[in-house]
């Protein structure tokens, strides 16, 4: 069961530590890294299809993971573009669609690392 939290309880969560959470296995050494540690993560995705060719990720033609990829290596969350960064993050998508399908409960999930305010 999903709870909701009402506005004075999100004021009230702890704001995480300035001090990074470190994964040895990323950074390779024991020095001190600002990528917080990976954690498997599900993104719920709502999408008009229109002038896309479906979900799946395509080289030559504009998809809904091609435009996901874009964001998430926009902030940072992947090195590059290529299918091997992909693999190097699991990414899964739950289902994929055709051409100008729209979707309303469309679920990827990867192992990335994120910082939200009072979660971490």
């Amino acid at each position: 069961m999903m709870s909701v939290l009402k506005s004075y309880e999100i004021a009230n969560l702890k704001q995480p530590s300035s001090k990074p959470i470190v994964d040895e296995s990323i950074s390779g050494s024991s020095n001190h890294s600002t990528r917080p540690r990976r954690r498997n993560n599900a993104i719920l995705l709502m999408y008009s299809g229109w002038g896309y060719y479906g979900m799946q990720r395509c080289p030559v033609f504009p998809t809904i993971e091609g435009e996901l990829s874009k964001a998430l290596f926009t902030c940072g969350q992947l090195d590059n573009l290529t299918g091997e960064e992909h693999k190097r993050v699991h990414f899964q998508r739950a289902s994929k669609t055709d051409k100008s399908v729209s979707a309303l409960g469309q679920v990827c999930s990867m192992q990335v690392g994120l910082f939200i305010n009072g979660l971490n």
